[in-house]
């Protein structure tokens, strides 16, 4: 009887070499589908995308778009749900994800970063599992050792819509800008946040974020130039709070600080505070605050505004339908608290400051120069 011979025996042609195996002797063939889809996941260069597909997670409805660009080059991706995400790099770190998300349905949300000489920027844009992020767009730049961020609708399990945020550092600054974005459960749609910063400066600008928030229509600009800090908050709050159509603008130049709050909850919960504006401006060294409609008694429709130039300070304060004014000049210092049942003015010096506060009513108190007038209708 003939012996039969294995087909990898040794047969005289020298060392035996056993074949190798690409997988275990009784594995099932992999369908040809699903290497095609890992081949397409790891030449995009998305490691958690890859991670993700061994898992067994290729049947997710979308994971988004994700760009990243270092130290040289631009990266754009976009994926079925028409987000696109888009980095570019010039001796910097760019990254940018936009509709990331576990078994999520975000749709239509776009982000862009650009980072050159030592720089950082990030944006993100509608990301979140299990989330229906939609319309939502962040863009960052950052220029010369400077740091952009940006942010604008993201939130697992949120429904976070037509949010824009736009960062922009230059020189060693850093520009921080989030709108309509929550951790969880938060509904916040159409909030605009706008942070500009320049040489040494930081400028940030926040409006309609909120954990489990339902925040609308707020807008957030702070503006900063040359060693500068400016900071803008419209709209903010947690936990079921509604603040809506808020508007918060800060300008600080040449060292000077400003600072405007309209319409947030801070810390209070649940909050509606709405329709208020709080603008401030601050210039060679001044600092300026502005706050409008906040807190658990803020109320609606209040006005806030702060100047203060060449090293004054001056604070206001408007709740409960109503507005306030504060100019100073030089060191003067000006505080105006104003709300439904009383208004008040000070001035701690005589070198040009001034306050008007005006309720409901039409009472008012101006200090100018060091004394007092007050009036009632």
């Amino acid at each position: 009887m003939k012996k039969s011979t294995a087909a990898h025996s040794k047969a005289g042609l020298g060392r035996y070499t056993a074949p190798k195996r690409t997988r275990g002797a009784h594995a099932p063939r992999p369908k040809p589908e699903l290497l095609g889809t890992k081949r397409r996941r790891v030449l995009a260069g998305g490691g958690a995308l890859a991670t993700a597909t061994l898992l067994g997670l290729v049947a997710a409805p979308s994971f988004g778009a994700t760009a990243i660009a270092f130290p040289f080059g631009f990266h754009h991706q976009s994926d079925s749900n028409h987000n696109s995400a888009g980095a570019g790099a010039v001796g910097g770190l760019a990254i940018s994800a936009a509709g990331d998300g576990l078994v999520s349905a975000n749709h239509r949300n776009h982000a862009g970063s650009f980072a050159a000489f030592g720089s950082l920027a990030f944006s993100a844009a509608g990301n979140g599992a299990g989330g229906n992020n939609n319309h939502n767009h962040a863009h960052a730049t950052a220029i010369g050792q400077s740091i952009g961020l940006s942010f604008a609708g993201n939130g697992i399990f949120g429904n976070n819509n037509h949010n824009r945020s736009d960062a922009r550092a230059t020189n060693g600054s850093l520009a921080l800008a989030a709108a309509g974005n929550g951790l969880v459960l938060s509904t916040n749609n159409h909030n605009h946040a706008v942070a500009v910063a320049n040489d040494g400066s930081s400028s940030v600008a926040l409006a309609g974020n909120g954990n489990a928030g339902n925040n609308n229509g707020n807008s957030a600009v702070a503006v900063s130039d040359t060693g500068g800090t400016a900071t803008a908050n419209a709209g903010n709050g947690d936990f079921f709070s509604s603040n809506n159509g808020n508007t918060a603008i800060a300008v600080a130049t040449s060292g000077g600080t400003a600072t405007a709050n309209a319409g947030n909850s801070n810390g209070a919960f649940p909050t509606s505070n709405n329709d208020n504006t709080a603008t401030a401006l601050a210039a060679t060294g001044g600092t300026a605050t502005a706050n409008a409609g906040n807190g658990a008694d803020g109320g609606n429709g209040n006005t806030a505004t702060s100047v203060a130039v060449n090293g004054g300070t001056t604070t206001t304060t408007a709740n409960n339908g109503t507005e306030a004014l504060g100019v100073s000049s030089g060191p003067a210092t000006v505080t105006v608290n104003d709300s439904s049942t009383s208004s008040t003015a000070t001035s701690s010096s005589t070198a040009g400051g001034a306050g008007y506060g005006g309720n409901n009513s039409g009472a008012y108190t101006v200090t100018l120069n060091g004394s007092s007038y007050s009036t009632s209708s």
